[in-house]
């Protein structure tokens, strides 16, 4: 029984995509460490509020995942619930229990958190279920992981401490730009055939990968160097992970480093890590 118990939840790690997971922890200490207050963050408080938000996170990517059983079945067939190594019954009815531990595990952080956390699983329905589901357009998918990424730096800034909010915006909004902009349109370059038997009008569908592209990179260049200007007028100490978002984006504009969502991950990752390591210096310089 507990050795079964253990295989349906490493399943459902992988369906959620460990490296999305990782960076939704990441955005999390963005978050939490540009909104410590005087410079001290609440560790304890912080944790909590970290392993709260990866259960919502948990609970949104495999309603996601069994949403997706159609398009993964041709576009990701390897994943957990396509492959049949994950049925769809046991991702829901641990994604239900996750959302509750959040639910639950968000009262100890605070109200404010637990409003975030709620907006989260709202939206993270709203995009997979529906008859909602607006993961079906490119409008509707691009707004809920804007939102979503935004919700997520939020939730570790109050987590941390909920310092002042002016500066938490400036990395909130470029990455979840980036994070809208960027890697959600340029996920579906390769989703083509499963999104168009499923249904969906994703941008690649509607305009094809060239046209497709040119919005992708466009859209990189235009957050790469929003929020590297930003960065230099009013939030200095991430000069660092804002030169690594510029030069990610000029690699996807230019077609370097492989496809355009290899490089949106590798940046993203790479970005949130440097952000963290500058930002814990500055909190212990303080």
């Amino acid at each position: 029984m507990a050795r079964g118990a253990v295989a349906v939840l490493r399943m459902c790690w992988v369906q959620a995509r460990p490296e999305v997971q990782v960076v939704f922890a990441l955005r999390f200490a963005v978050g939490g460490l540009v909104g410590a207050d005087g410079g001290v963050v609440d560790v304890p408080r912080l944790l909590v509020g970290a392993l709260v938000w990866a259960c919502a996170v948990l609970a949104v990517y495999l309603l996601n995942g069994v949403s997706d059983a159609v398009e993964d079945s041709i576009n990701k067939p390897t994943r957990p619930i396509p492959a049949g190594t994950l049925g769809a019954a046991a991702a829901i009815g641990v994604a239900a229990a996750a959302s509750l531990l959040a639910s639950l595990g968000a009262l100890l952080v605070g109200t404010r958190f637990l409003v975030l956390t709620v907006v989260f699983l709202v939206l993270g329905c709203a995009y997979s279920v529906p008859p909602v589901a607006v993961k079906r357009s490119a409008p509707g998918s691009v707004a809920v992981v804007l939102a979503g990424g935004v919700v997520t730096y939020l939730a570790g800034f109050c987590a941390g401490g909920g310092g002042e909010l002016g500066p938490v915006l400036v990395p909130a909004v470029a990455l979840s730009c980036w994070m809208a902009g960027v890697g959600a349109l340029a996920k579906d370059l390769s989703d083509t055939r499963g999104d168009r038997a499923a249904g969906r009008r994703t941008l690649a569908v509607r305009w094809g990968p060239g046209r497709t592209r040119l919005v992708v990179s466009g859209n990189a260049l235009l957050v790469g160097v929003g929020f590297f200007v930003a960065v230099l007028w009013c939030l200095p100490v991430l000069v660092l992970p804002a030169g690594v978002v510029l030069v990610g984006a000029l690699c996807v504009a230019a077609r370097v480093g492989g496809p355009p969502y290899r490089v949106y991950m590798r940046t993203q990752h790479a970005a949130h890590v440097v952000a963290v390591a500058v930002l814990v210096v500055a909190v212990v310089a303080r």
